[in-house]
């Protein structure tokens, strides 16, 4: 049997339905990942303040019950990101949240290119700024506030001669 041809007239009903149906279901699915971004922003911050230095990690095996709030895998997590982004790995998590309240509310992302860069800066001008910090109290770490990456850019811009002091 030969499949029946639409009429021009039906076939631009049908196409309108079909562009309705997938704007319905473009919103729906950028309103799930928004949803997913913002839950992953707050576990991860959840596992951030929840931190401690006791937990297990990759580096420090303990035979004790995790503290962390997320178990196991946010005590690994929020080592990782401590050590790396110190303080500053908050600065990192402010804008997956915002991303995913924009995505929610159905606006735009454009330019996605310069977003992402400037997330990038932000993070780790974040880790530099915290890292030039003076340690007040027990901070744990024999690293700065803003984690390894603040300590190195920290490091790298004191060696800049504009940042050296006067050698003359």
């Amino acid at each position: 049997m030969l499949p029946m041809r639409l009429s021009r007239s039906r076939q631009a009903e049908f196409d309108e339905v079909s562009g309705h149906l997938k704007l319905f279901f473009g919103r729906r699915l950028s309103e799930i990942i928004g949803i997913g971004l913002i839950v992953i922003a707050i576990c991860i911050a959840l596992a951030l303040v929840s931190w401690s230095v006791q937990d297990p990690s990759f580096n420090q095996a303990v035979n004790r019950p995790v503290s962390n709030l997320l178990g196991r895998p946010g005590a690994m997590l929020s080592d990782i990101m401590i050590q790396l982004f110190g303080l500053g790995a908050m600065a990192w998590l402010a804008p997956l949240g915002f991303l995913g309240f924009r995505l929610m509310s159905g606006k735009s992302i454009t330019p996605i290119k310069l977003r992402i860069a400037v997330w990038i800066f932000g993070g780790l001008a974040a880790c530099a700024i915290i890292s030039a910090l003076p340690i007040i109290g027990n901070w744990p770490l024999p690293i700065g506030l803003g984690g390894i990456t603040g300590d190195a850019i920290l490091n790298a811009a004191q060696k800049l001669p504009a940042f050296a002091g006067s050698s003359t």
